[in-house]
């Protein structure tokens, strides 16, 4: 599966895009000075059919299409690309490269040193299948990949560090807000509705966008975003005003991680350890127990 998560605490406007493939899921990420469009992809193997040819090409297509709608935004797209630069007779590596070519990104995870790899199977093969590809204003990035020993998995943490302005409210002062509406009454719905006129009478939409019939159109794109974040806020708002509510601080930890899941994430580790220490065999006695359901319920 794929997934972005970020930290709640960052003070950006974070908006999740929605995306045909399921092999792909993207945010907009918006600072006072920046626009970023942040991708995740996997993408099928490179095993050379006609398969997943075509749906390499039509996820590639789709990021394409983010690109036009999204124009003039920095992009950001990792994740498992199923191919290695060293291994030029693939035809999917092949769609890639002109990817790259003609939109003028740059992948820059080929600057780590040819050494390095991202993914080892447990015969020992190992390859460079995870990639950060970004546009040609983001290429001042730092890419690093991670051979943690409490990894357990094939694939390798591969990481990009770049810049982007932002401001991190602290946990301390953080909590959140819950809106009891069964206990509001008659009179609260009334003047949540009251002050929500009040507001949307002051809502103003320009008429360019109004008058717009394009359905291709992406001038309004930016404005778009800002008054559905304007709306966003005038709901919040009224209702926090008018409404019964609660705040609560963030959640402090997991129940019953410590005492149900970190004894099996310790016992994963110790014969994952003993297993690589003894060259990853693949069959066995040792890889017999690291494959066990009790050893491998965390992490493997």
């Amino acid at each position: 599966g794929l997934a972005v998560v970020w930290n709640k605490n960052l003070a950006l406007s974070i908006i999740p895009v929605e995306t045909a493939s399921d092999r792909l899921c993207a945010v907009v990420i918006k600072s006072d000075n920046q626009s970023i469009v942040l991708c995740n992809v996997y993408m099928p193997c490179d095993n050379n059919t006609d398969a997943n040819f075509e749906i390499y090409g039509d996820v590639l297509y789709e990021m394409l299409t983010l690109f036009e709608l999204y124009r003039g935004y920095d992009f950001i797209i990792g994740g498992d690309f199923n191919v290695d630069f060293r291994r030029n007779e693939s035809r999917n590596l092949g769609l890639l490269k002109q990817f790259i070519d003609e939109e003028m990104f740059t992948c820059v995870s080929l600057q780590c040193p040819n050494t390095e790899f991202t993914y080892e199977n447990n015969r020992g093969n190992k390859s460079f299948i995870d990639h950060f590809i970004v546009s040609e204003s983001l290429t001042n990035c730092n890419v690093n990949v991670s051979h943690d020993g409490n990894n357990l998995t094939e694939h390798k943490p591969i990481t990009l560090e770049t810049t982007c302005s932002s401001v991190i409210i602290s946990n301390e002062n953080f909590s959140q807000i819950k809106i009891e509406w069964d206990k509001s009454t008659e009179i609260d719905i009334s003047n949540y509705k009251n002050l929500q006129d009040q507001y949307f009478n002051q809502y103003i939409i320009p008429n360019d966008i109004l008058d717009c019939n394009d359905f291709n159109c992406k001038q309004h794109n930016d404005c778009i975003l800002e008054k559905l974040e304007e709306f966003i806020d005038i709901i919040k708002f009224s209702a926090n005003a008018t409404i019964p509510n609660k705040r609560f601080c963030h959640k402090k930890g997991l129940v019953g991680w410590h005492e149900f899941v970190k004894p099996f994430k310790e016992k994963s580790i110790f014969w994952h350890d003993i297993w690589k220490s003894a060259g990853s065999p693949p069959t066995g006695a040792l890889a017999d127990l690291r494959n066990l359901p009790e050893v491998n319920t965390v992490g493997l």
